[in-house]
């Protein structure tokens, strides 16, 4: 059995996909009956789970604890942001690993077709991270891969591409904010993107990453490319989360351990984050 973690709400199923009956999920190894009533979701415990409760946020059913209060409901903090679409994604990988995807930078140029930087480019990369007794913070910049897609987000051939996250552990989640911006004047483009992606152990084999996606454009003269926005962010969102799941099946088998690894510089925030998920989330050792 896996710790169990419901003193935190967790995304477990968009709103959508509940409709007449009752749908089943997965929370750590424990199963729960979700159904919709006339006024209100509610949460069945199935089997040796602990009553739990639901709450419907953000396009999402979450899952707590009965006695959860009121101010434990998720808030993802938008800072003027809108949000324009939320997904899951199964992994078919336990959690740490999953977790370890989203937290390192090195497979960038292999895995993902859009997002970030290529392997010619390893030398213009500026990397930092940061640790805190709660977090882990990091964000880099380099040049922005040539796409296809770079018009649609208002993009010039040479611009740099800067991504920001933090990462909490109540529950696990990792909030990244991204902008492009011209490397001479440091102007920024007008597209700046957000993704809150929550890490939702389901087995001790398999991890569901639920996605919320958010956008903004600047100045606001711009602001009537607003429903191209609407449609890219969350697209290209889905196809770098859907690069990852399809690649974490070889990797699956990494242990939780570091103990005999080679880690290189992008790797930082790696032991932390295995140390504030034992602490912070688990509230246990793995041994």
């Amino acid at each position: 059995m896996l710790p169990a973690v419901t003193r935190f709400f967790h995304p477990v199923l968009p709103s959508r996909e509940l409709s007449k009956g009752e749908a089943v999920v997965t929370l750590a190894g424990r199963r729960y009956g979700l159904s919709r009533g006339r006024s209100e979701v509610g949460a069945r415990a199935l089997g040796d789970a602990p009553p739990a409760r639901v709450c419907e946020r953000y396009g999402y059913l979450w899952l707590g604890d009965e006695a959860l209060p009121a101010s434990a409901e998720p808030a993802i903090d938008d800072e003027g942001f809108e949000h324009v679409g939320c997904f899951g994604a199964r992994f078919e990988a336990p959690l740490h690993v999953a977790f370890d995807n989203f937290s390192e930078d090195e497979h960038t140029p292999w895995v993902h077709h859009f997002l970030g930087w290529r392997e010619a480019d390893l030398s213009r990369l500026d990397f930092r991270s940061e640790n805190h007794p709660d977090r882990t913070e990091v964000r880099y910049s380099a040049p922005q891969r040539p796409s296809v897609w770079t018009p649609a987000l208002l993009l010039l051939p040479g611009d740099h591409f800067h991504n920001q996250w933090v990462t909490r552990f109540d529950p696990v989640r990792t909030v990244y904010t991204l902008h492009w911006f011209d490397p001479k004047t440091r102007r920024p483009r007008p597209v700046v993107s957000r993704f809150a992606i929550y890490f939702v152990p389901e087995t001790a084999g398999r991890t569901w990453l639920h996605t919320f996606a958010m956008a903004r454009l600047e100045p606001a003269s711009l602001r009537f490319l607003m429903p191209v926005v609407r449609r890219v962010v969350p697209f290209l969102g889905r196809n770098e989360v859907g690069d990852d799941a399809r690649w974490i099946p070889n990797v699956a088998g990494t242990p939780f351990s570091f103990e005999g690894m080679r880690l290189g510089r992008f790797d930082a925030p790696l032991v932390h984050n295995h140390h504030l998920l034992e602490t912070l989330y688990w509230q246990a050792s793995m041994g």
